[in-house]
């Protein structure tokens, strides 16, 4: 094997083993406490808050973190515009991190009822909006492996709290998930571009008006597929019953297998699929992405089997609804994997008839058929993936033939 050739496996691999390893820790969470407890109530409250805090994590970042590895592909990889980015997302999440603090403070006195959904969503959400920001940032730096390092122990924390903790009450739950994604988001703006990275509000609010001119396509189109996708869970959580929503929520958690591999290609690859212009590479790099994703859908199915064997006093089975939640999650995927040839050539307002399509397609099969909801939410999440990479594909053909040097 080439000595050249061989770093560049070992990168990948040590990648995709802490990829795996941060994904299988999430995974794990939830059902750590239904292993715990039996408790479906408790493990469909954590599905809502991952969810919920998933959906408001989105827009935290003012579009920071998908302009980012533009604004250096525009600057001539100017590495000094991406710090003093950085340096302007650093006083965000100062000025957040005083909201969550209040909002905690708020919740505790006024609402304590209410205190494991708001408080775990609004820690997690200004947890996920850091962590996105920081795997461009070290992407970007060819370091992508350093993200796990404020990642990874999170979830170990949060497990380990989780198993000494010993009765899991509202409040001590609320500790096991807030204080954990707290001290590493404190942990990034103490130890992360320490150096010569500062910002005023005014420099903010620039570069945010430039990340919501570029991406705010790119922004409205994640809100709706992060809709289409939590919808289930964040609709279940109030209208269904617990089993129905258990059903839903885990065949979406054992999914999350499949979202393993397409982590780990788009994860290391990203800088390259946006900067190179070489078909070898694309090309090589699209086929290891499919068969990618044949063997971690052979795996999801695997987990599913091997249920039983978990510990969990659950009856889970291999059916229609799972079967879709997978074909769902491949497009979803897919269409995820394209769209970076959209932004390359900054057409993302096709992405965005895509995505509003793809909802309309989605919230209309919800409103307008019959039987168990279940599986109305779950055939819906397929087709509205079904229009979503029909789109798509269409657009890359005609921003192809129109802009060739772009793709």
């Amino acid at each position: 094997m080439s000595s050249l050739l061989w770093p560049k496996i070992h990168r990948f691999l040590s990648y995709a083993a802490l990829s795996y390893l941060e994904k299988a820790l999430i995974f794990a969470f939830p059902l750590s406490v239904m292993y715990l407890t039996d408790d479906k109530a408790r493990y469909n409250q954590i599905e809502f808050i991952f969810a919920s805090a998933g959906v408001c994590g989105l827009f935290l970042d003012g579009g920071l973190k998908i302009y980012l590895l533009y604004a250096y592909k525009k600057s001539d990889e100017s590495i000094e515009l991406v710090k003093d980015i950085f340096g302007s997302f650093k006083l965000l999440l100062i000025i957040y991190f005083v909201i969550v603090v209040m909002i905690g403070v708020g919740v505790t006195v006024i609402m304590p009822d209410r205190l494991l959904d708001l408080i775990g969503t609004s820690t997690r959400a200004l947890y996920l909006a850091m962590i996105g920001f920081l795997a461009v940032w070290y992407r970007i730096a060819d370091t992508p492996s350093k993200v796990f390092y404020f990642s990874i122990p999170l979830y170990i924390a949060g497990g380990v709290l989780i198993w000494t903790l010993g009765d899991i009450g509202d409040v001590r739950f609320a500790i096991a998930l807030g204080v954990p994604h707290l001290l590493t988001v404190l942990s990034v703006l103490a130890l992360v571009g320490l150096t010569n990275i500062k910002s005023s509000i005014g420099t903010l609010i620039s570069h945010i008006g430039a990340a919501l001119k570029y991406g705010w396509p790119i922004l409205a189109t994640v809100a709706l597929a992060m809709a289409i996708g939590n919808f289930g869970k964040l609709y279940a959580y109030g209208h269904l019953n617990e089993n129905e929503m258990f059903k839903l929520s885990f065949s979406q958690r054992l999914a999350i297998s499949i979202q393993l591999g397409h982590v780990a290609i788009c994860g290391y690859l990203s800088k390259q699929l946006f900067i190179s212009n070489s078909k070898s590479l694309h090309l090589q790099a699209f086929f290891s992405y499919l068969v990618i994703l044949v063997i971690t859908s052979v795996i999801a199915y695997g987990l599913a089997w091997l249920t039983p064997y978990f510990g969990l006093n659950i009856i889970f089975k291999i059916d229609s609804t799972l079967n879709l939640i997978i074909v769902y999650t491949l497009l979803w995927c897919i269409s995820s994997y394209l769209e970076l040839y959209i932004n390359r050539a900054n057409k993302n307002i096709f992405i965005l008839a895509s995505a509003f399509t793809a909802a309309s397609v989605f919230f209309t099969w919800i409103v307008f058929t019959n039987g168990p909801m279940v599986n109305r939410i779950a055939t819906a999440m397929v087709f509205g993936a079904v229009t979503n990479f029909t789109i798509i594909v269409l657009s890359l053909y005609i921003i192809r033939h129109r802009l060739p040097r772009l793709i």
